[in-house]
C-alpha cells in the first residue's frame, strides 16, 4: 500500500492529541485492509529525549 485516504479531521484530531502531550517524532505505518477491517494509518509518538513510545488510536481509511 502506497496511500490511503483519510478524513482531515480525524488526522487533526490525533496529531493535535500527540503535540498536546508534547511528542516531538511520530511514526506513521500503513496498516492493510482485511474482510473485517478498513485500512488504518498507526501512530507511534515518542519525545527527543525519551525511548518511551505511545501508541495512539489507529486512524481508518474512509
Amino acid at each position: 500500500m502506497d496511500s490511503i485516504t483519510v478524513k482531515v479531521s480525524d488526522i487533526f484530531e490525533v496529531i493535535n492529541q500527540i503535540h498536546s502531550d508534547g511528542m516531538d517524532k511520530v511514526i506513521l505505518s500503513f496498516i492493510e485492509a482485511d474482510d473485517d477491517l478498513p485500512a488504518a494509518i498507526s501512530l507511534v509518538a515518542s519525545k527527543d529525549n525519551d525511548k518511551v513510545e505511545i501508541d495512539y488510536e489507529e486512524i481508518e481509511s474512509c
